[in-house]
């Protein structure tokens, strides 16, 4: 079984974004709860997107369960257009708005190519990963 760079790349991706989308929400959930504001059922559906691109980046890095794997990146390009989104957010306050309105603008959509990237090498790397068997064989 030959390693390629591309389950590693995959990996960090999704770790990547996943990490802050799953941590950032709880943050945001506890300060509205505690301002006495009413927490919105947004932000847990919110929470619930980063974690397959967690745990699709964990698996990519042990290459563990392709197929599993692959359904995690997948799910998980909604978190990389959240995630980048939080960037632009980041951006848009400490830029002038007249500068860099495209870029902000763009900025979710290239969150949302470069996590389809991860998942379409890990659909090449298939071969890396190890075989998931519900029996063992002797």
């Amino acid at each position: 079984m030959k390693r390629t760079w591309k389950t590693v790349t995959a990996g960090i991706v999704g770790l990547v974004v996943g990490i802050p989308v799953t941590l950032l929400y709880p943050v945001y959930l506890l300060i509205t709860s505690l301002s006495g504001q009413h927490v919105n059922i947004s932000a847990l559906l919110i929470l619930l997107i980063g974690l397959p691109a967690i745990i699709g980046g964990i698996l990519a890095l042990r290459r563990k369960i392709w197929w599993l794997t692959l359904v995690a990146m997948i799910l998980s390009i909604p978190a990389g257009h959240l995630s980048f989104l939080g960037l632009s957010a980041v951006l848009d306050s400490a830029l002038q708005p007249a500068e860099m309105e495209i870029l902000i603008a763009i900025i979710p959509f290239i969150g949302s190519v470069i996590v389809t990237a991860a998942a379409v090498l890990i659909a090449l790397s298939r071969s890396e990963f190890t075989r998931f068997r519900l029996v063992s064989e002797a």
